[in-house]
């Protein structure tokens, strides 16, 4: 699965943390990443208070950083060959309580 040009441009400003959220959406819908990526951003891992449903919602808790890894390993994986699970983006406790709390108080 290549990237198309857009998509590759979109991964580039991603990586500057200057994409468009809807955009991001997109991507990740298109390329059927969506149950990957919420699977990950709802793994025990990250301990968040309420379950993350949306694939917007997932970008907002894990930031453009690091869904430019998720993306990133997916198509470096895909790539390679590589048939293996995308590894989750690893959150350290201090950013996984804070963007906790951050999603917490955009859900209210």
């Amino acid at each position: 699965m290549s990237l198309t040009p857009s998509e590759q441009r979109l991964l580039d400003s991603l990586d500057r943390g200057e994409a468009p959220v809807n955009q991001l959406v997109q991507l990740v819908e298109s390329k059927n990443l969506k149950e990957e990526l919420l699977r990950a951003v709802n793994s025990a891992e990250h301990s968040f208070s309420r379950r993350v449903e949306q694939v917007r919602h997932a970008i907002a808790l894990l930031g453009q950083k690091r869904v430019h890894q998720f993306l990133s390993e997916h198509f470096i994986r895909i790539d390679s060959g590589s048939t293996g699970p995308v590894p989750k983006p690893k959150f350290t406790e201090t950013e996984t309580a804070d963007q906790s709390k951050a999603s917490d108080a955009r859900l209210s």
